[in-house]
């Protein structure tokens, strides 16, 4: 258990890290739906990400007083961190699945929003778009910047304190963030997002390595991206 002075830097760096960018994402889409030009989801995603990805870092080293390297709770080696991220991110997709036959059919889906259909409308039109977004986007932008977020917030905030249930709140909760941060999918796509997130989130405190959270994630997109706009090239779309 860490000292209360020591907790309280953690608290407050989470607060300074994350906190704008929740408070940002959920308001941005009560207000305006979430709706998005193709142009703000390439830039957005790479611009912001990146840059939150150095705050945090810089958080985690400076107000946290950790070093970055210590976000990998568990040694490891880049061969094998690429092999456990195969085989999450195929876990992750056959998630989605079992997801797609019950939640996805019980819930609603997301409301009337141009948002999803203009992102795959552009990538169908345009191979370098689609490259793009299928490389810097989803890995730098998506992957890195959300799993690397992710592991800020569960590393400094399951440090504060040992305890099982203390993990499982922090786990919960951050998966919640999660999936208000995507509330332009719906009640079902806001599910769907908090589960994946408890499974990132189940990972990241049981295997304390985060390489392989980033490949599993972006393999996870990347598959859906791919079948998506395959589907609209085969529908004339």
């Amino acid at each position: 258990m860490t000292t209360s002075k020591s907790a309280w830097r953690n608290v407050t760096a989470v607060l300074l890290g994350l906190g704008p960018m929740y408070i940002f994402v959920i308001g941005s889409h009560i207000l305006t739906g979430g709706a998005y030009t193709l142009k703000e989801m390439l830039l957005y995603p790479l611009i912001i990400g990146s840059a939150m990805i150095f705050w945090i870092a810089f958080l985690y080293k400076t107000l946290a007083g950790k070093d970055w390297r210590r976000i990998n709770r568990e040694p490891g080696t880049w061969a094998r961190d690429a092999i456990s991220g195969v085989g999450l991110g195929v876990g992750l997709l056959l998630l989605l699945l079992i997801q797609r036959g019950t939640i996805y059919r019980w819930l609603p889906g997301p409301p009337s929003n141009p948002t999803i259909l203009t992102l795959i409308q552009g990538l169908v039109r345009d191979p370098l778009l689609l490259a793009i977004w299928l490389g810097p986007v989803v890995w730098i932008g998506v992957s890195v910047f959300e799993e690397f977020q992710r592991a800020f917030m569960l590393d400094l905030l399951t440090d504060i304190a040992p305890k099982t249930w203390h993990k499982a709140l922090v786990l919960f909760f951050s998966a919640g963030l999660f999936g208000l941060a995507h509330l332009y999918q719906g009640p079902a796509g806001i599910a769907g997002t908090f589960l994946f997130a408890v499974v990132m989130g189940l990972y990241y405190l049981g295997r304390g390595r985060i390489g392989p959270m980033i490949i599993g994630h972006a393999l996870y997109d990347s598959v859906q991206i791919v079948m998506l706009v395959i589907q609209v090239r085969q529908g004339g779309g």
